[in-house]
Parts: C-alpha cells; sequence; structure tokens
C-alpha cells in the first residue's frame, strides 16, 4: 500500500451487503473510517467492529499499518456488536474505556456513552443502569455496588444538572465524569491487590492489545515450563527471541474468541442480522452527498 495514494475502501456487513464505498487517507487512523460509517450507515463508532481479513482493526492505528500487504483497493466487513456500556465488556475494554482522549478529541467513555443510547438523558437512572451492568459482567458474585456508587458521588451529578442555567453540556460532562469514577471503582475491585502493593521499579503500564498479548506470553511460558519438568528436560537459559511472526501469531490468537462471540449470531449464507438498537442512518441524499465529501478530501494531498 502507498501511503500518497488515497485508498478505495468498500464496507460490506457479515451477510455480504454494501455499507459504504469510500476514498480514504491510509495514513489516518481507522477511527476515521468508523465516523464516516456512523453518518452514513448510522451505528454508533463503538458499536463497530471492522475486519480485515478476519482480522479486527484497532481504532487508534493508521489504517496503512494494518494493511501494508495490501493493495490500494481493500474491502473491510463490519460486525455490528451490542454497547460495551450495557454489560458486553471484558477487562481490557474498560481499561481502554479509562484511557485518557488525546487532545481535543473524545474519550472512549465518551464515544461509548453515544453508543449506549440514541438520545442520551445523562441521568442518575442511566448511570446506575451502566456501573450495575460493568460491574455484574466483570466482578465475582456479590460485589457491593452501593459502595461503588457512593464512591462516585452522584449527588454531584444531581447538583450539576439541576442548576438553572444547567445546559445539555454541563450535564453530558458532569455525567462522564461521575461514570468514570464509578468505573475507576470497578477496575479497583477487578484488582484489589494493586493498591497496596508498591514496586520500587513499577513497569510499564499496557493496555488493550499489549496486554492481553503479554497475558498469552505468560500463559504459552507456564504451559512450556510444565511440560519441560514433566519430561525431564532442562530449562534453557536465554529465553527464545521475539519476532514478528510469533508477535503476529499471539495477536491471532487472543483475537479469535471475541471475534467468534461477535460473530455468533451470523450462520453461512444467511442475510445479516437485524440490529436491535434504535439507530438510524442518513438518507440516501445524505449518504451519497457525505461519500462525495468524504471522497474529495480524506484524498491525501500531495
Amino acid at each position: 500500500m502507498r501511503l500518497d495514494e488515497p485508498v478505495q475502501v468498500v464496507v460490506t456487513t457479515v451477510g455480504g451487503d454494501l455499507v459504504a464505498q469510500l476514498v480514504v487517507d491510509p495514513r489516518k487512523p481507522v477511527l476515521n473510517i468508523k465516523t464516516q460509517l456512523a453518518g452514513i450507515e448510522g451505528t454508533p463508532v463503538s458499536n463497530q467492529v471492522l475486519l480485515l481479513n478476519d482480522r479486527a482493526l484497532n481504532d487508534a492505528v493508521r489504517l496503512a499499518e494494518q494493511a501494508a500487504d495490501e493493495s490500494q483497493s481493500i474491502q473491510l466487513v463490519m460486525v455490528r456488536r451490542p454497547p460495551l456500556l450495557s454489560g458486553k465488556l471484558v477487562a481490557d475494554d474498560l481499561e481502554e474505556l479509562l484511557l485518557d482522549a488525546p487532545a481535543g478529541k473524545s474519550s472512549a467513555l465518551e464515544r461509548a456513552i453515544d453508543a449506549y443510547a440514541e438520545n442520551p438523558l445523562y441521568s442518575k437512572k442511566d448511570l446506575e443502569a451502566i456501573v450495575a451492568a460493568v460491574a455484574q459482567a466483570l466482578l465475582p458474585p456479590g460485589h457491593a455496588l452501593a459502595d461503588i456508587l457512593g464512591e462516585a458521588d452522584l449527588s454531584a451529578m444531581d447538583a450539576r444538572n439541576s442548576g438553572s442555567a444547567s445546559s445539555r453540556a454541563s450535564c453530558r460532562a458532569a455525567f462522564v465524569s461521575v461514570l468514570r469514577t464509578a468505573l475507576l471503582g470497578v477496575q479497583r475491585r477487578l484488582h484489589p491487590g494493586q493498591a497496596e502493593e508498591a514496586p520500587v521499579d513499577e513497569p510499564k503500564e499496557l493496555h488493550g492489545e499489549e496486554a492481553r498479548i503479554e497475558d498469552t506470553k505468560e500463559e504459552f511460558k507456564e504451559a512450556s515450563d510444565s511440560t519441560r519438568a514433566e519430561e525431564g528436560q532442562e530449562e534453557s537459559v536465554d529465553p527464545e527471541p521475539e519476532t514478528p511472526e510469533k508477535t503476529e501469531a499471539m495477536k491471532g490468537l487472543m483475537r479469535n474468541s471475541w471475534q467468534a462471540e461477535a460473530k455468533r449470531e451470523v450462520v453461512e449464507g444467511s442475510p445479516e442480522p437485524e440490529s436491535h438498537y434504535p439507530w438510524k442512518g442518513a438518507n440516501r441524499e445524505l449518504q451519497e452527498k457525505l461519500q462525495r465529501r468524504w471522497s474529495q478530501c480524506e484524498a491525501p494531498r500531495r
């Protein structure tokens, strides 16, 4: 793939229906493509999974880096997934939601809130429902939901929302702040010993895909050590060096399980299942206008 030439991107559903045909700048992150699809087709950014050759693309990484071996024309498959904040998430997803956003950009948590409901009310009831769903998905039975909500101080959100001059933007800001505090409480309960253990040389904190790869490496190492011990073999002093091929293999292993989950309702040869969520895409006239606009502005400048 050439970086100085635009890329023709055809996006289809799992059932083969055409979603959009775009001309994009390969130097832009995949998040840009998802934003365009949200405007055309209606599925919120956080509820989209884009697959290239059955491999999920990372929102924050440039298209050129994830499709380096492809030509200037590629086909992506869009899989619709339930909102993360409805409880359809794992611990790694929670870590990514709590990452700070780059300056001038919306955070992953804000995008997930937008994807949770078509018209968010930023109410105490919605916040309690989100925290309950996330806690139920990640924490063992018997967790104290009241304690988590107590730490979040919902009264502060009520005070902000009840002000006479409160705007939707201020309500949203308060909702995001309180929800973030509550989700941090869930995360602390996932790793209760981390606060007390303060190592002198703290290792680099890993998030998302890097963390999943490292976890898998540890599992393979433990299994390999156990096998050598049973066979009476001596453990090698020098570990086998990492290679790009091994890293890619690790990534593929970690993605297989949740990609299968994303496709669980799809039977080969069947039409794309209807979305259970109420978002609607643009009408045909607006779709054509958006595609013309993006086809012009996304092409790389020479």
